[in-house]
């Protein structure tokens, strides 16, 4: 063996042989050290949604903390803390209020020397939205949801803003479907809703937008366009009349599937002040050389596919006439001159009868009597035409008496001159305290 090799050999033995004679026995345990304790932070917040106009319990849940009655809690501007409770140095109770204007937004939560970032937010109770933009004099869907589960609808109110109404649909503990209505000169901006409902007040900031629209003009002659393309659509028109006389005012609405309807509003563009409604046609005695805005819409407010209506306008003026009593069979029939309108008949009596005389009437030359009740649309009437032998040539008792729907009307051809009859009576739910009527009568 090399003598290098043994000498490497000496040293590594050398070692071993050191490294046990230096190892000893093993010693005691030492004393138990304190737990290991993590960086104190929250850990949890319940419940970690708030909404504007509540009072609120919320636990704090920390983590390695040491909270006590001096720890400060802040939830944020527009949440103020009324009082805690510090179940324990992890935990708190904290009793909030929300302010009715607080920012709806997620924030910080701070607790003593911790922060809770971006989970803890502030939420509108409600949330309005609409089928479709509300403009000025329009007619629109709208929906209002309960975002806090803690406060279902029970009975609630929208509030009373002047130019605006709403009208409920249907209305769940979750759920308020309503019809908006803005009259034409409501001003355009947004303004907030509020709900009330059994002293729970509900608001949602800047919710409602009415933006501005300007009625199209509509004058006799050619047709103009009315595009509705859903259910919550209206086109607004507006004209004046050429002469503060007595003028009939007729309203011509069709369109391929029948279901164009109109409302005709006054000078002040208001619903409230609404003159008359109906579906294909509108007629309406006017007397004033004022400005009146037409809204057109769909009758059935569904709308599978668009479609336009296409609107006329034209007029005439009658012979004035008043019911002559008693009226109430074809002998004692009241005389009319076509066109004739009668204003301010009374159909207490149960029928009222008037005479109109034809001339000039042929198979080759046919005319028509054309009747139409006007007035009151609360009454409720039906409308017939007799011949000279009282046969009857046509009738209608299509509506009941309710506000937009329409008005009676009924026509017949007749081939011979000779006196015929139109017979006002009593709708089959005719109500004494509605029994007021204008009638129109023309022979064409």
């Amino acid at each position: 063996m090399h003598k290098h090799s043994l000498k490497l050999l000496t040293v590594l033995l050398a070692g071993l042989v050191g490294a046990s004679a230096c190892t000893g026995d093993k010693g005691d345990p030492g004393p138990e050290g304190p737990p290991g304790v993590g960086e104190a932070s929250i850990s949890a917040i319940l419940p970690y949604q708030v909404f504007q106009g509540r009072k609120k319990e919320i636990q704090i849940i920390g983590s390695g903390t040491a909270w006590d009655d001096t720890t400060p809690v802040d939830f944020g501007p527009g949440v103020t803390l009324k009082s805690k409770t510090v179940a324990s140095p992890s935990s708190i109770i904290a009793s909030v209020e929300i302010a009715d204007d607080a920012e709806e937004s997620v924030r910080d939560v701070k607790v003593g020397d911790q922060t809770y970032a971006k989970t803890f937010s502030v939420s509108a109770a409600i949330k309005y939205e609409a089928e479709i933009p509300v403009e000025q004099g329009g007619y629109v869907l709208t929906h209002v949801t309960m975002q806090d589960p803690d406060t279902p609808f029970v009975n609630p109110a929208f509030p009373a803003i002047d130019g605006l109404s709403f009208t409920t649909l249907n209305a769940t503990a979750t759920v308020i479907d309503a019809y908006l209505q803005a009259d034409v000169k409501f001003a355009p901006g947004k303004l907030d809703l509020t709900i009330r409902d059994s002293g729970v007040v509900s608001t949602a900031k800047g919710a409602i937008e009415i933006t501005a629209r300007d009625p199209k003009p509509l004058a006799e002659g050619a047709a103009v366009d009315a595009l509705i393309d859903s259910g919550s659509a209206t086109q607004l028109f507006t004209f004046t009349p050429a002469s503060a006389t007595t003028t009939v005012i007729q309203i011509g609405l069709a369109d391929p599937n029948g279901a164009a309807a109109g409302l005709l509003l006054p000078a002040s563009g208001a619903y409230a002040d609404a003159l008359v409604g109906g579906a294909g046609s509108i007629t309406y005695v006017s007397t004033a050389a004022d400005p009146l805005y037409l809204v057109v819409f769909d009758a059935a407010g569904d709308v599978p596919s668009p479609y336009t209506a296409k609107v006329s306008l034209s007029h005439l003026t009658p012979t004035l006439g008043s019911e002559h009593e008693p009226n109430d069979d074809a002998a004692t029939a009241t005389p009319l001159t076509a066109p004739a309108l009668v204003q301010g008949a009374d159909l207490a009596s149960g029928a009222d009868y008037y005479l109109v005389h034809v001339t000039g009437a042929s198979a080759a030359t046919p005319k028509t009597i054309a009747a139409q009740v006007l007035g009151d649309q609360y009454t409720d009437t039906a409308l017939a035409i007799f011949d000279a032998a009282m046969t009857s040539l046509n009738d209608s008792d299509q509506f009941d008496g309710f506000f937009s729907v329409g008005y009676e009307s009924v026509s017949a051809k007749v081939t011979t001159d000779g006196d015929y009859y139109v017979v006002v009576s009593q709708g089959a739910v005719f109500d004494a305290s509605s029994s007021d009527y204008d009638l129109l009568v023309d022979v064409k």
